[in-house]
């Protein structure tokens, strides 16, 4: 059976400082494993964040994100996704930290010719009044392939190879008129193709 889950966080909105516990648990044949990110990319790998998963008597997974003393920086949006063999759930929500505008490293995204491209601006601090993209000191969107969400995320559909990779630069505001900005190179690669072999 795909997992389902059974228990998961809720958005939350304190200052920086305390100690933070993210759970989600989930159910499903074959057990299922627990994966984490924030903003669609890997947890920050400092020591401030551990993640620990057990399995329950009655065969649930239980995973939880515990961030010892929470930053500015540590905001976004966090998603847990259970997945076994039969399938996947995920949800998400937002830990807002209040502070001044932050956008962490975004690490290289490879995109896909032809498919989707949803590319998120990892913004921390809270409140926040406006994400914007740009690439080529041109701000986005510049064609009618890309489009930005409420949220901040920015949408390339569909991908082509001769016009897309590049650096991307998002930048977030706040109602002071404090900002962050950073930059991230998207690559494209040619559609992947599965043969398949009859002998």
């Amino acid at each position: 059976a795909p997992p389902v889950l059974l228990y998961s966080f809720i958005e939350q909105t304190l200052q920086p400082g305390p100690a933070v516990s993210l759970k989600c648990s989930s159910a499903g044949n074959p057990t299922p494993q627990i994966a984490w990110t924030l903003d669609g990319f890997p947890l920050p790998s400092n020591g401030r964040f551990v993640i620990g998963q057990y399995v329950t008597v009655h065969g649930d997974v239980i995973s939880h994100v515990n961030i010892s003393h929470v930053m500015v920086e540590d905001g976004g949006e966090y998603t847990c996704t259970a997945e076994n063999r039969a399938g996947r759930s995920s949800h998400s929500a937002r830990l807002n930290v209040y502070g001044l505008p932050y956008i962490r490293l975004i690490p290289k995204v490879t995109a896909v010719a032809g498919e989707t491209l949803h590319l998120k601006c990892p913004v921390a601090g809270y409140p926040i009044e406006e994400i914007k993209w740009e690439r080529s000191g041109r701000e986005l969107p510049d064609d009618l392939r890309q489009k930005v969400q409420s949220d901040g995320t920015l949408v390339i559909t569909p991908v082509q190879k001769a016009t897309d990779a590049g650096v991307y630069t998002c930048s977030a505001k706040n109602k002071q008129g404090h900002s962050a900005r950073r930059s991230g190179e998207v690559t494209v690669i040619g559609k992947i193709f599965f043969y398949k072999f009859h002998n």
